[in-house]
């Protein structure tokens, strides 16, 4: 029995932030742990407008490839000018 109970329990660490986790959403705060934040801001790279490079939406939509072959002029939007439907 003491052997299951040992293997039942948890970290501290974990039930700590559960806890934590459950008075912040009972106070209606946000919580977040700062050693993952931290992790992740470290991983992110210095941002500066010369290292941004604009996106063509159509490209991250479709790909290059696509866009090669067709443009936005080439599509087909269902009326003629001057007819009518």
């Amino acid at each position: 029995m003491r052997q299951n109970a040992f293997n039942a329990t948890m970290p501290g660490e974990i039930v700590c932030k559960a806890w934590l986790q459950e008075f912040c959403r009972l106070r209606e705060k946000i919580f977040y742990d700062f050693e993952a934040f931290s992790k992740t801001r470290d991983e992110i790279q210095d941002w500066s407008p010369k290292n941004f490079k604009s996106i063509n939406l159509f490209d991250e939509m479709f790909g290059s490839e696509i866009n090669r072959l067709y443009s936005l002029d080439d599509i087909h939007y269902g009326a003629e000018e001057g007819k009518k439907q």
